[in-house]
């Protein structure tokens, strides 16, 4: 067997990490700039920007910003974009997707003598977007 040296693809992370959750920091940094060059940095969720600022390259030639990921952001994927503002441009493009997470809530419906109660519909609000989430559960789903 020979070894493959070459990849068809490859992927360059300007963020810290590629999940987070609400109130998170999200620590953005993008090489390849030349010393005091302006980027636009953009963060998108559904092709709306919910996070926008400017910022000069280092003398290490690398745009640094921080995000705070707000407590009413959507749960989903988003993208950063690194721009540069003024020249030169970038041949590829600095762009990077990474998720909000939700956390797990797991719960137990049960009568007032501890035994599991059957196909009843619960409804949970997550609150920073007033969005309902409901599930029908069975009794089945609960057995241990």
């Amino acid at each position: 067997m020979r070894p493959r040296f070459g990849t068809r693809t490859f992927t360059v992370g300007f963020t810290d990490l590629t999940k987070y959750h609400r109130q998170d920091t999200v620590r953005i940094v993008a090489p390849g700039y030349q010393p005091s060059q302006v980027a636009s940095v953009a963060v998108k969720y559904n092709d709306n920007v919910v996070f926008s600022q400017q910022a000069t390259a280092s003398s290490q030639a690398s745009v640094s910003v921080t995000w705070i990921v707000p407590a009413n952001v959507s749960i989903g994927a988003y993208t950063v974009a690194i721009t540069p503002l003024t020249t030169p441009s970038k041949l590829i493009p600095d762009i990077q997707t990474f998720q909000i997470l939700g956390y797990q809530i797991n719960f137990r419906a049960t009568n007032l003598a501890g035994a599991i109660v059957p196909q009843i519909t619960v409804e949970a609000i997550d609150h920073p977007q007033a969005s309902p989430l409901a599930a029908q559960l069975a009794q089945t789903a609960w057995q241990q």
